[in-house]
């Protein structure tokens, strides 16, 4: 009986986790949204906006960089079956120092917003450092 809970916790936790898989694989009309959406937040922070100010108009997953100078879009992919878009983002570290890193920038897509909004229902989900270069 437990293996077979254990199984269905699986089988449920697997259909959770594919419910944006490959999402700019299917649907590539998403791509240059969530360009425009990850540009206007990079945009914003530039201009020193708030994580708060942000987080209400872009997903909850934003993060407040450090004097943000540039960017470079890189490509877009996917990392867990989470969508993403890759950025080169050139920002002040905790050391005051002005350094190079790239960040994958992720999101997350709800059906039903997606004919309400410009951004075809994509919000983000998260910003994260990642060792690729």
């Amino acid at each position: 009986m437990k293996k077979v809970l254990l199984l269905l916790l699986c089988l449920g936790l697997c259909g959770c986790a594919s419910a944006n898989s490959y999402l700019f694989r299917d649907k590539p009309e998403l791509v240059n949204p969530a360009r425009k959406l990850a540009e206007s937040y990079l945009e914003g922070q530039k201009n020193g906006e708030t994580d708060k100010e942000a987080s209400q108009k872009y997903g909850k997953g934003v993060t407040e960089f450090l004097g943000l100078k540039e960017y470079r879009y890189l490509e877009a992919g996917h990392f867990l079956y989470t969508p993403v878009l890759r950025y080169r983002i050139q920002a002040t570290n905790q050391m005051g120092a002005i350094v190079w890193g790239t960040y994958d920038i992720s999101f997350s897509h709800d059906e039903k917003l997606a004919s309400q909004d410009s951004s075809g229902g994509l919000s983000i989900k998260e910003v994260y450092e990642t060792l690729c270069q």
